[in-house]
């Protein structure tokens, strides 16, 4: 027996939609990535998805920052992987972020 499946489509949206806002907090946490990158984080478009975009229209537009270990030329592929010295510097800096936003 062979099944038939025609996918449908439960999202729609356009391919590198930017969600960066220029506020304070997300200034903060580009100030606290320049000393890791190359120099200080700017804007930029993606060319993956993440659940960052949902988030910020589900909960009226909060702002939003992509940040992670992962290399974005190999987000969401089978075959997608992270060195764990990005990952530990990740946890170094999600754990200074939240020293600096809960006042510690």
């Amino acid at each position: 027996m062979r099944l038939r499946v025609r996918p449908e489509a439960i999202l729609h949206r356009p391919a590198g939609e930017v969600f960066v806002d220029e506020n304070a907090w997300v200034q903060e946490v580009f100030e606290t990535c320049t000393p890791l990158l190359d120099g200080r984080p700017t804007p930029r478009v993606i060319t993956f998805s993440t659940d960052g975009a949902d988030l910020k229209r589900g909960y009226g537009g909060p702002p939003a920052v992509i940040l992670g270990p992962g290399e974005p030329k190999l987000a969401h592929q089978t075959d997608e992987w992270c060195s764990l010295s990005r990952i530990e510097q990740s946890v170094d800096t999600f754990a200074t972020l939240m020293r600096r936003w809960c006042g510690a």
